[in-house]
């Protein structure tokens, strides 16, 4: 996506730029850096976590496609926390059954990796979960928060999806399809 078609997507789905001008954030993350392997962008526009989503599946960054963060381990979280410095986003959600926290894009897609709400909550078979002490908890039944976010201290929260926050795109092992060529024509010839 180039320069215009990012600030077209955050102008169509109203993100709110942090930083003065809209063109400094569309022309770069604000930072970016590679630990084992997989590649992240922090991006700290704000914006609602399905528009986050979106624009972070339109992503690409060496044949890779983007996605929100997905942080499984203690050690990815830090690094991902020390390169936003702020809450941004994460890949996860309850929406489909409550307190069943799933992965929703790239490779950990559809892992559930916490079932449970506040302190009767746990860890999936060995997976990895920051949350903060007495999360997620849907605001005590109060507020539907079937999204998380994790926030400058590395901890997770479950806020709702409308919040306006900023993202981390994650570009791991979920390569771009392959586009098949047209029977009898190669792309040479075209």
């Amino acid at each position: 996506m180039d320069r215009a078609g990012i600030l077209e997507f955050f102008k169509k789905h109203e993100f709110e730029p942090k930083l003065p001008q809209a063109d400094a954030f569309a022309a770069q993350p604000a930072n970016q850096a590679t630990w084992k392997g997989h590649h992240y962008e922090h991006f700290p526009a704000k914006g609602p976590w399905d528009r986050a989503r979106d624009f972070a599946a339109s992503r690409t960054h060496n044949g890779r496609k983007g996605y929100l963060a997905t942080v499984t381990s203690k050690g990815e979280g830090e690094f991902v926390r020390q390169l936003a410095g702020e809450s941004f986003w994460l890949g996860a959600s309850d929406s489909g059954v409550e307190g069943d926290w799933r992965w929703v894009q790239g490779p950990e897609r559809d892992t559930l990796f916490w079932r449970g709400i506040g302190t009767q909550g746990s860890a999936q078979e060995g997976s990895f979960a920051g949350w903060r002490a007495h999360e997620p908890n849907n605001a005590d039944g109060v507020k539907d928060e079937d999204c998380a976010t994790m926030g400058p201290s590395g901890e997770w929260n479950d806020v709702p999806c409308t919040q306006f926050t900023g993202l981390v795109v994650e570009y791991g092992d979920e390569p771009i399809p392959h586009q098949p060529e047209e029977e009898g024509v190669s792309k040479q010839e075209l």
